[in-house]
């Protein structure tokens, strides 16, 4: 997941040179994985978080690059000036490797945006779960 303001600023995984960034002022990138306690089986799912506080407003790109095949889900979580919560907005698909997907939002002055993706290589498990 990347989000890139209007300046061409980045924060996120960049794929192409399997970096993380933070180009955009007051942003924090975060990823995390967790294998089984129990069985010490690798992670079947990822989380990925950008959050961004006293954003400028402008249009933010978010784009989600696919290194696997799997399902997704993007959220924003979006508050205001004075703190409190604006509805959460949530976009589900399927990625695959070297695919991307992007969406933009445009941002009044907030007091903090926070996207993040929820992605799962089960895909069996998604798709049931969504029926």
């Amino acid at each position: 997941m990347m989000v890139i303001n209007s300046l061409g600023q980045k924060t996120g995984y960049d794929p192409s040179v399997g970096q993380v960034v933070q180009q955009i002022p007051n942003s924090v990138y975060v990823r995390d994985e967790l294998e089984d306690d129990l069985t010490g089986a690798p992670p079947t799912e990822t989380i990925h978080i950008a959050e961004i506080s006293q954003p400028p407003q402008g249009t933010y790109q978010i784009i989600i690059s696919g290194l696997q095949l799997a399902a997704y889900s993007l959220s924003s979580r979006i508050f205001a000036q004075d703190g409190s919560p604006e509805p959460d907005v949530i976009v589900t698909g399927i990625a695959g490797p070297g695919s991307s997907s992007s969406f933009l939002y445009s941002a009044k002055p907030r007091a903090r945006l926070k996207f993040g993706r929820d992605c799962r290589s089960n895909l069996s498990e998604h798709v049931g779960r969504h029926r």
